[in-house]
């Protein structure tokens, strides 16, 4: 018991309680930074989606276009499609 005296006195455990709130802060902080950088994956994943998803429908509407005779050229112009990407449909 007396050295748990001495230690309260001196100041002992202070020193410890404080070091382990740094260390809690410090890994508060780094699963605050690790989420964050979860939710920007996320974000980016679903961007990087969904310009997918419209690009493949671009290239399937060029294809019934191309389908139904519609000149090359004007698919090229109205779909942003390069044109001889459009002849290898």
């Amino acid at each position: 018991m007396k050295n748990l005296e001495l230690a309260l006195q001196n100041g002992a455990f202070d020193a410890y309680f404080l070091e382990k709130l740094d260390e809690m802060h410090q890994e508060n902080v780094m699963q605050e930074k690790l989420e964050k950088g979860i939710k920007i994956g996320r974000e980016k994943g679903k961007e990087e989606g969904i310009k997918i998803g419209e690009e493949e429908e671009k290239l399937k509407m060029a294809i019934k276009l191309k389908n139904e005779g519609v000149p090359l050229e004007i698919i090229a112009k109205t779909s942003e499609i390069p044109l001889s990407k459009i002849k290898k449909l």
